[in-house]
């Protein structure tokens, strides 16, 4: 199993886009490492002076200073053990065509976007330093096909299932991710337009880069790949036949999740914040195992998934008793209660 669960353990994770983040946010939280965020690469530097962190995640295409650039300067501050931190890139093709430039920086690895969430806790599994506990969590990345089925029949091209699992299987944050998305971008296309025709080449790939980024974490597919041709034909300094294309299907992607029902304005499983037995079984099982060890940060890692969807009665009920039980820091009893009811439902 590839899954784990990393108690204690300190990552900086460095992205100038705030929906990039929050996918990452969302896998390195679910395997219990607390998280630190810098939106450029300056603002990195600042955390790493005056925090420690086990392990850098570093975004390499970023505005005001780029991965590269940011690395560089990390390694050289008059900090003890700086050299040491593992710094692992996260990008595209672009570290396999630069890999020299990219380990003469001082990188130590890289995960490509978007996230293969394997690839991520193999790297955190090289890299994150023997002391801490691990576990595994079983479950944690998978996504039950009754869970997406009508998801999947609103949103018809797009890989829900693959959008949801690096949400770590919570399907209203990817619901909010997507609207965060149609609301980020829907001005896209007027700026990058603009960019273009002031001849700010640079400005227009960054814009370009970020969107193929979290269009492939979204499981958009074809915008991903679209993003991807136009980004290759901008670095080139070729003509743009990508440019037309990718806006189209940027339009046409938009329109696809503003047609989605916000929450709570239809009694579908996905306007409603409604989430399947199948579903807070498991939860209410990775819960059972922090709770009868007493660890009170792997208990509060899993309650917010708990505590942030409508559940079918009685599991409400129990959400809500844990939710007060786990305030009081009565997690032996807590988990007693789990117990018992996850034994009556089996029965």
């Amino acid at each position: 199993d590839s899954s784990f669960h990393w108690s204690n353990a300190k990552v900086l994770l460095v992205d100038d886009n705030e929906l990039a983040r929050e996918v990452s946010r969302a896998l390195l939280q679910n395997a219990g490492i607390q998280v630190t965020e810098a939106e450029d690469g300056v603002e990195a530097i600042k955390k790493v002076r005056t925090q420690d962190f086990d392990l850098i995640l570093m975004d390499i295409q970023m505005p005001v200073m780029d991965g590269l650039r940011a690395t560089r300067n990390i390694r050289r501050l008059d900090k003890e053990n700086v050299g040491k931190i593992p710094i692992i890139a996260m990008t595209g093709h672009a570290f396999i065509e630069h890999q020299e430039e990219a380990l003469a920086a001082g990188l130590n690895g890289h995960i490509s976007k978007p996230i293969d969430i394997e690839a991520l806790y193999a790297e955190l599994d090289r890299w994150l330093p023997q002391d801490h506990h691990r576990m595994p969590i079983k479950g944690h990345t998978v996504v039950e096909p009754v869970d997406i089925a009508e998801f999947q029949t609103l949103l018809p091209d797009v890989d829900v299932a693959a959008g949801i699992r690096r949400m770590a299987g919570n399907r209203q944050a990817y619901l909010r991710l997507l609207k965060k998305f149609a609301a980020q971008y829907t001005h896209m296309e007027t700026t990058l337009r603009r960019e273009l025709a002031a001849g700010q080449k640079e400005a227009a790939v960054l814009h370009v880069h970020s969107l193929r980024g979290i269009a492939g974490n979204l499981g958009a597919n074809r915008l991903f790949e679209w993003a991807g041709k136009l980004e290759a034909q901008l670095k080139a300094d070729e003509a743009l036949p990508a440019l037309e294309a990718m806006l189209k299907e940027l339009r046409q992607f938009i329109m696809t999740i503003q047609s989605v029902p916000e929450t709570g304005e239809s009694n579908s499983v996905l306007g409603q914040p409604m989430g399947s037995e199948r579903e807070v079984q498991n939860l209410l099982r990775q819960l059972l195992e922090p709770l009868q060890q007493l660890q009170i940060q792997g208990v509060k890692l899993l309650l917010p998934q708990l505590k942030n969807t409508l559940w079918p009665e009685p599991y409400q009920a129990i959400v809500t008793d844990l939710e007060a039980l786990v305030e009081r820091y009565q997690l032996s009893l807590a988990a007693e209660k789990v117990r018992a009811f996850l034994d009556g439902q089996d029965k």
